[in-house]
């Protein structure tokens, strides 16, 4: 009885690590977005300016750890979420709207995409966007990101550069 018990055990923890990968980290550290990717077309690497954007209210889950403006214009993010099994896509999007205020505030969105992943590993990624085409003629922008839940969630953009 004991040797079925065990075998039984074994075939079901073998069972579970097959159909969903093991927990693991990014496969990779972000690599920060930068204009030149931007212009050789790179698209998942970039803010997307919709002017008929609405945010949906939700996406599929996910958790903003940490988020930083580097001085090459990129919002480097790292988040955390459920899954394993599939691809998952993030999306910066925005409407282009600037609050009017000094200095004027623009509100960012990230979307996430889970392709429907059943699968139940905590898995940690570093994502980087190009944000600079948000900014125009070097002028300096207040980033906010929605749902990530900081101290000091707002981020400046080109701050008096030099």
């Amino acid at each position: 009885m004991k040797n079925r018990i065990c075998v039984f055990f074994v075939a079901a923890t073998a069972l579970v690590l097959v159909q969903c990968k093991s927990k693991k980290e990014a496969a990779k550290p972000a690599e920060v977005a930068t204009r030149k990717e931007v212009e050789k077309g790179d698209p998942s690497k970039t803010l997307d300016i919709d002017n008929s954007y609405v945010w949906p209210g939700s996406t599929d889950p996910f958790r903003i750890l940490s988020a930083e403006v580097t001085t090459a214009d990129s919002l480097v993010l790292e988040v955390e979420y459920g899954g394993g099994c599939k691809e998952h896509v993030f999306k910066l999007i925005t409407n282009g709207m600037l609050k009017k205020s000094m200095p004027p505030q623009c509100t960012l969105y990230l979307e996430h995409e889970s392709n429907d992943d059943m699968c139940r590993a905590m898995l940690r990624q570093k994502l980087s966007f190009y944000i600079g085409n948000l900014a125009k003629n070097g002028e300096t922008i207040v980033v906010q990101l929605n749902g990530f839940d900081s101290v000091s969630p707002q981020f400046m953009l080109n701050p008096q550069k030099k």
